[in-house]
């Protein structure tokens, strides 16, 4: 908008916004982790991202502050919201960061707003869902790992059962919970 106002005249002003679109995803641990301690980003994932071009999403294990749990935190009812807060030292964040195809536009309303839009992109829609698809299937193949969700609106989580030794029962309870991940979709506001 600085630049709209300096008289500079350019057709680029204002355009080819770039947002880094992130969906994030939890687990929660059997054993507080205090993911507020530690290096600020820990480590990323490159199997979902685009080698042949700088497109793609990646997974990334970011450090989470309270306010920040808080945030990303769903609003299904008070008392889920609620319950998934109290275990925030056992919460495990992940984060699945697109670097987007699409791009939007920043101009300044006449009252003197900021006016911004940006839809993404189809393509960049696939990426982060298959994405965020991987990243449930790491944290469920995790060890101490019990519930598991993601920031959607509609998103029940998943609760994994306690098992001795290797059964179907959680496997089928994924392989459920990854195909709600794929209906509810990326839609827009409600990520």
């Amino acid at each position: 908008c600085l630049l709209q106002k300096s008289g500079i005249r350019n057709p680029h002003i204002g355009r080819h916004l770039s947002l880094h679109p992130v969906a994030g995803v939890y687990g929660v641990t059997k054993k507080p982790i205090h993911a507020i301690r530690g290096a600020p980003m820990t480590t990323v994932c490159n199997e979902f991202s685009n080698v042949n071009m700088p497109y793609g999403a990646k997974i990334e294990i970011p450090v989470a502050c309270p306010a920040l749990a808080a945030a990303a935190n769903t609003w299904g009812s008070p008392t889920r919201f609620g319950q998934i807060l109290d275990k925030y030292s056992s919460i495990l964040p992940v984060i699945v960061l697109q670097r987007d195809h699409g791009e939007g536009r920043v101009r300044q309303n006449a009252d003197g707003s900021l006016h911004i839009t940006y839809k993404l992109d189809a393509r960049d829609c696939a990426s982060l869902l298959k994405a965020t698809q991987g990243a449930v299937r790491i944290l469920a193949a995790a060890a101490g790992v019990n519930t598991i969700g993601t920031m959607h609106s509609r998103d029940p989580g998943l609760e994994l059962v306690e098992e001795e030794e290797e059964s179907s029962t959680n496997k089928e309870k994924l392989e459920e919970y990854i195909e709600s991940i794929a209906r509810n979709g990326m839609r827009d506001l409600e990520m």
